[in-house]
């Protein structure tokens, strides 16, 4: 069976990452995958180790923007006949790929689905993030996309969160099958943490205002003002809002907060995650939470914003600890409860480890996957 990928970016974030688990874990012996892209990226790295082809095609953005001369081109590439120029590449691509079933990786690629529906595809569309209430975008086309998304054979979504913020667009029920991930690539031992002078909070993720990276400063920032210990906060992540990223800069440089790092995401946080204590997620609306199960399989203690995917991954005291979402002061609050009891923490960071070891194996995820694509092609 030969399954053509199409993705709205060429880049390493979440929704990629989950794509290349996907494919590192399909039986190559029944599927043949092919991808689509729209442009150069990291991501065409990735797929050439893996010596998966791809091909580029034309598909546009389909979310707004706050700068309004970045949201006024956005709309020129969504109107109807930048769109169906579009479309008619992407047929053109399929054509000669001749795929038996296409896989939207997101609900972004609506010119995937649309191509996929005029040549008579059976199609997927996958759906990993809320839109608005993480990245504080909103669909340019709301009703082109819906009636998409309708259409599709089956539609997947990472978590039951997002499942419940999309499924009254969708008459066919929703699938949720939670990302599974390379458990082995970002498995790191149990081992005492919290017991030194110098403590390490980490925060990987995109700079943008659905991420918090601004509460986690903030907070570390409260926590030392009631502490004798030296915490210390890296941030990692990509620009995903230039006018956040400024001002987070700005708030640490101002209020000169050398305790605080900002650096380039990179792929491989093992040697860091290694020298670190606490593993946070401050946003406001997670899809699922790929970095937190990543610290989990790290044996980090998990401090997590209590909402979307989230509460689905972490149980308080048992496998991590909740703060109230925005709230830099309880979030600092529970930094200062787990450098109090360190003792106390072990159970919770050896539980989260077993658990997302054994819930978000890449294998069974992919497993999952690969019987809805029989199952599409059956019922076709």
């Amino acid at each position: 069976m030969k399954v053509c990928y199409v993705t709205h970016k060429p880049n390493l974030t979440g929704a990629n990452r989950s794509l290349l688990d996907l494919l590192d874990g399909l039986d190559r012996d029944r599927y043949e995958p092919v991808v689509l892209v729209n442009r150069r990226g990291p991501l065409l790295s990735e797929l050439k180790k893996r010596d998966i082809p791809y091909q580029y095609a034309l598909i546009p953005p389909t979310l707004n923007s706050d700068n309004p001369v970045l949201d006024f081109l956005k709309r020129v590439l969504n109107s109807a006949p930048v769109n169906r120029l579009c479309v008619e590449t992407v047929k053109l691509r399929l054509r000669g790929i001749r795929p038996d079933l296409v896989h939207n990786n997101s609900l972004l690629c609506s010119v995937g689905m649309q191509a996929a529906r005029e040549l008579k595809l059976p199609y997927l569309c996958h759906f990993r993030d809320f839109l608005w209430e993480d990245h504080h975008r909103k669909l340019l086309r709301p009703k082109r996309v819906h009636k998409l998304m309708d259409d599709a054979d089956i539609c997947i979504s990472i978590s039951e969160s997002v499942k419940e913020k999309f499924q009254p667009f969708v008459t066919k029920d929703v699938v949720v099958i939670q990302d599974g991930i390379h458990t082995e690539l970002y498995d790191l031992p149990v081992r005492s943490v919290l017991r030194g002078g110098e403590v390490h909070l980490l925060m990987a993720g995109r700079l943008h205002p659905g991420k918090g990276q601004l509460d986690a400063v903030k907070a570390v920032e409260l926590a030392r003002q009631k502490t004798d210990r030296d915490l210390k906060l890296h941030i990692l992540g990509t620009v995903g809002d230039p006018a956040y990223a400024e001002e987070l800069h700005d708030y640490v440089d101002s209020r000169h907060l050398d305790f605080v790092s900002i650096e380039d995401f990179v792929s491989d946080l093992s040697a860091l995650r290694e020298a670190c204590d606490i593993g946070l997620t401050c946003s406001y609306s997670e899809g699922l939470g790929r970095v937190t199960i990543e610290n989990m399989l790290a044996s980090l203690l998990v401090i997590a914003s209590d909402s979307g995917g989230t509460l689905e991954i972490v149980t308080d005291m048992e496998n991590g600890i909740y703060y109230k979402t925005g709230d830099p002061a309880d979030l600092a609050e529970k930094i200062l409860w787990a450098l109090d009891h360190p003792d106390e923490c072990m159970p919770i960071i050896e539980e989260g480890h077993r658990f997302a070891k054994e819930t978000y194996d890449c294998r069974a995820y992919t497993a999952k996957v690969q019987d809805l694509y029989e199952q599409v092609l059956k019922n076709h």
